[in-house]
């Protein structure tokens, strides 16, 4: 086997490190919210048809330390000789490229070059919700959010001086396989998922259903001030499920059953003032599901693949708000506070040894948290309707929400808009 060779071969390892395996706004993830909880609920027979409009472009994340980085930061990684020699598929090679960095006087823990990368993602959720006054207390209600993601990739290599000195002297040995090797380390990160058996890294656009939400509300007898409302919630997988091909991907759903509940309480402070506050508890059922197990605990990447029992963490979240204004009719403004909590996923397998296991949970989804502001405005004509004085009765809100600090989460802005009709 020639230099010329050699250097190819070399191509096919460099992209060692981890790739982002999904985008922290779809699926299980958290994010910042996009809808403030209240206590209301239809009158009998009152049909509520209702249809949300949610954008969240999705550059930055907070990481493990809460610190703001890139989306596509995973893909940014220094690369040793080591790594390379690592890489090869035979021992042969392994042997030729540990051989010919001895030679040029190169140490194993120097390095060639560092992998790029970079993910920016523009996600639409498009939400029609048809409820139901079933009694003056009781609403039922059903949401399919169908999801549009547009996801920008770019990947890349930046050779170090030393790993120009190796690729200048297979040249000059060979110029004929020169340009093919370059070619081959500009699209390193590609060349190693591809020997994995992962779809490569490449720009493209996503549009799937997502997972199905079945809601009540049950509103208590209280008082003419205060407020309570109970809020159970059954989540269907009806979304397209994270698929162990995909170094980076989109899936819109779970793959599994969660069950939830809320429990929300106002209190009307003044004519023109509320506050409430919520909490909720969302037990995302256990399942299996195919994924790939990790090797290491500094490379996520692995061509072995099992169906392993799964145990997405549970979610808790806990809000308060101030409502001024009457939110039927005309102008009203809230102002809200959320902190969203999720614990680590865990899985179960038997064919490889359990170290592998924690390191697929260390990669997967690591404990999660966010605390998030919340502006909603919005404009009614419910009670002008009632009093005759509009002909229609409806609601318009749009929403801003931010997350403002966080843990291995978007930090992502969520901007949603929403048309509210009843019959």
């Amino acid at each position: 086997m020639g230099k010329n060779t050699l250097t190819a071969s070399m191509a096919l390892g460099l992209g060692v490190l981890a790739v982002a395996q999904s985008l922290p706004a779809i699926a299980a993830n958290l994010t910042a919210p996009f809808d403030i909880e209240n206590t209301a609920v239809l009158p009998k027979g009152v049909r509520n048809p209702r249809f949300k409009n949610i954008m969240i472009p999705l550059e930055t994340k907070f990481n493990d330390n809460g610190v703001v980085e890139p989306l596509g930061q995973p893909l940014n990684k220094r690369v040793t000789w080591n790594d390379i020699v690592e890489a090869q598929a035979t021992t042969e090679d392994k042997n030729l490229v540990s051989g010919s960095v001895s030679s040029m006087g190169m140490n194993g823990t120097d390095s060639p070059g560092s992998t790029t990368g970079q993910v920016n993602t523009a996600v639409d959720v498009k939400v029609p919700v048809l409820a139901m006054g079933v009694t003056d207390r009781l609403t039922l209600a059903v949401a399919v959010p169908v999801y549009h993601v547009d996801i920008a990739t770019a990947t890349g290599f930046v050779k170090s001086d030393q790993g120009q000195a190796f690729v200048n002297d297979v040249c000059s040995s060979d110029p004929t396989k020169c340009n093919d090797a370059k070619r081959k380390l500009d699209n390193a990160v590609n060349q190693k998922l591809t020997r994995l058996g992962y779809n490569p890294v490449e720009s493209r656009t996503v549009s799937n259903v997502g997972d199905m939400k079945f809601v009540g509300k049950y509103r208590l007898p209280v008082n003419d001030k205060l407020s309570i409302a109970f809020k159970p919630t059954v989540t269907a997988p009806t979304g397209v499920a994270p698929n162990v091909d995909q170094a980076v991907d989109v899936p819109t759903g779970d793959g599994q059953w969660d069950v939830g509940a809320t429990v929300v309480g106002a209190y009307q402070v003044l004519p023109w003032l509320e506050v409430s506050s919520n909490v909720t508890y969302t037990n995302q059922l256990p399942d299996s599901i195919e994924r790939r197990i990790p090797k290491s605990s500094d490379d996520r990447l692995s061509s072995d693949k099992e169906r392993v029992n799964r145990d997405l963490g549970d979610q808790y979240s806990v809000g308060a708000t101030l409502t001024f204004g009457d939110p039927h009719k005309g102008f009203s403004l809230a102002t809200a506070y959320s902190f969203q909590y999720m614990d680590r996923v865990t899985y179960k397998g038997s064919m490889f040894s359990k170290d592998r296991y924690s390191f697929l949970e260390q990669f997967d989804q690591p404990e999660q948290w966010v605390h998030s502001a919340t502006v909603m405005a919005t404009f009614a004509t419910i009670d002008w309707f009632k009093e005759g004085k509009f002909f229609y009765p409806f609601q318009a809100q749009v929403a801003y929400s931010r997350p403002f600090a966080g843990r291995n989460v978007a930090a992502a802005d969520v901007l949603a808009a929403e048309i509210v009709l009843f019959f």
